[in-house]
């Protein structure tokens, strides 16, 4: 299959945007009959919704077809213009939503859903109904709402117009209401088969008993906890304390989102674990988007390892960095546990992640069905479950004041010339600076990332041997970048670039070597490609310099 962008597709990412393709064809089924116009593809956290939502725009694209996205958040709506724009760079992307954006003329229109949502906010906006060839919907599991389906229905779904509905968790209670608007699921890529064919992180779970945390006393509304009592429960049985200590014992520097069941518990979760020395903040509805910003910026840092959160987290929050969950909203949705879960699950190789740990509250007295870790996984081809659970009785077994955070930093010392793979995938030579700037190499110049202060990411070029540096792409995605700058790489030179290269396993030439005396580099029993990374590395972290940020 063909794409407009630079993204290599995953053989089930490309089954995705093929079945949806074939269903709004008529020809998904043996027979080549049954139009199906309105079609959902479940895909777990991590897996590249937005990659199958860019291919799918850029086939539409390509047909002369315009695109509109929905999404019901505002920042899932800047979100996805930027994680489209690294897409589809040659297309125009514009946003409708609030009073600010009616950019409803461009080639892909990202529609925040409340903004569109009525008869008189339509009217308002002066869009034409039948502007768009191609509608997606994120987090369609929404789409149930009023808003989301007379916007849905303003552009078509119900008169053919195709639509594609994209999400993590499409379960049983959606079902009934999500089904006289959806006609067919084409795709469906649980946790469990990403785990086990490695597009996501190993899952590790511990299970944090609250020992005066009695759950038989918290009030249930429709089969789940109502949040205030629950937040209350956990409050007075000092559930935050409890908590703290665990993290300390299992989970300590590594960077973690935790689910509060309000926004006071939020709060006091914080609080309790600042106290206990680890670095904490707080998101919620209330935080402003410059506040946002600077938290999820000291997060990826590691200056801050843990925010609490309640809702902000659960949808269309991208930080691969993030290697701990703790679900503290205890639940018996499965639903909502893979919205928290899975945010902790997409791979991050540049930082050597290799699982995740999902720390579990329960309470003694939790004599109610609680969702957890082990009902994610699915099974295994020999019929066990997939992941790894320990138990903590909560006992105390780290002093809180002894805690120094760890300084959680992808090379040291000398393996910071090391090569490092930024996709398991990746054909190209990532190197790293002294400063943590993540580039390729080539025989004319370094394309290197940086980060932005939004959270967004721009690729840059600059001359090998010195000279002003350029920037190529801006206010994308970080995974975008990386595939931008492996395409340009390799277009510019498929050699040096190559991490497989055949020159790189041959001995150091004696130019080479000399170059390594000549800087004190040890070179005795390193390959061509070895001895070349170390050398390239030196230079890049000179010229890179200014550039430098740990990712």
């Amino acid at each position: 299959m063909s794409s407009a962008s630079p993204f290599t597709m995953r053989d089930y990412q490309e089954y995705t945007v093929a079945a949806h393709r074939a269903a709004h064809l008529g020809k998904r089924r043996p027979t080549g009959e049954g139009v199906v116009n309105a079609t959902v593809s479940t895909l777990a956290t991590g897996m590249g919704k937005t990659v199958i939502a860019g291919e799918s725009i850029a086939q539409a694209l390509a047909r002369m077809e315009r695109s509109v996205f929905f999404t019901h958040r505002r920042d899932l709506a800047y979100q996805t213009r930027r994680s489209l724009h690294g897409h589809l760079p040659g297309a125009s992307i514009g946003l409708v939503m609030g009073t600010e954006h009616n950019d409803w003329d461009a080639d892909v229109v990202v529609m925040s859903v409340p903004s569109i949502g009525s008869e008189r906010q339509m009217r308002k906006r002066r869009i034409p109904p039948d502007r768009f060839g191609l509608g997606i919907a994120d987090e369609m599991h929404h789409s149930a709402a009023d808003t989301w389906l007379y916007g849905m229905g303003y552009f078509g779904i119900n008169r053919g117009m195709p639509w594609i509905g994209l999400t993590a968790t499409l379960g049983r209670g959606d079902s009934k209401a999500l089904g006289d608007t959806w006609k067919e699921i084409v795709a469906d890529f649980d946790i469990g088969y990403g785990v086990r064919n490695k597009w996501l992180v190993r899952p590790r779970g511990i299970r944090v008993q609250v020992k005066d945390l009695m759950l038989d006393q918290v009030r249930r509304s429709r089969g789940d906890f109502v949040d205030d009592h629950l937040a209350e429960a956990m409050e007075d049985a000092d559930a935050g304390q409890a908590m703290a200590k665990a993290y300390l014992d299992k989970m300590a520097g590594r960077r973690t989102a935790g689910f509060a069941p309000n926004q006071h518990a939020a709060k006091v979760f914080a609080e309790d674990f600042n106290e206990a020395g680890i670095p904490t903040e707080y998101v919620i509805d209330s935080t402003s988007d410059a506040e946002r910003t600077a938290i999820y910026e000291r997060f990826r840092l590691g200056t801050t390892l843990v925010i609490w959160s309640v809702g902000v987290l659960t949808e269309g929050w991208d930080a691969p960095w993030c290697d701990g969950i703790i679900m503290a909203c205890m639940t018996s949705s499965r639903n909502k546990y893979i919205q928290c879960g899975g945010r902790g699950l997409r791979l991050w190789a540049p930082g050597g992640k290799r699982d995740c740990i999902i720390m579990d509250v329960v309470g003694v007295s939790a004599k109610h069905s609680l969702i957890s870790l082990k009902d994610l996984a699915g099974k295994t081809p020999d019929g066990r479950d997939g992941f790894d659970i320990e138990y903590d009785d909560g006992e105390e077994k780290t002093e809180p004041g002894a805690f120094t955070p760890e300084v959680r930093r992808t090379v040291d010392g000398e393996l910071v010339m090391q090569e490092v793979d930024l996709f398991d995938d990746s054909d190209s030579a990532w190197l790293q600076t002294d400063l943590g700037t993540w580039f390729i190499p080539t025989a004319k110049s370094y394309w290197f990332l940086y980060p932005q202060r939004d959270g967004g990411f721009s690729l840059g070029r600059t001359p090998s041997q010195g000279g002003r540096a350029f920037r190529v792409e801006k206010d994308i995605t970080l995974e975008a970048g990386m595939a931008w700058a492996e395409k340009y790489a390799t277009e510019e030179d498929p050699t040096v670039s190559n991490r497989h290269a055949s020159w790189r396993k041959a001995r150091p030439s004696q130019r080479m070597m000399a170059k390594a005396a000549q800087h004190g580099i040890p070179y005795e029993g390193l390959r061509q490609g070895e001895l070349s990374d170390i050398l390239t590395v030196n230079y890049a972290s000179v010229v890179l310099r200014k550039f430098g940020s740990r990712v």
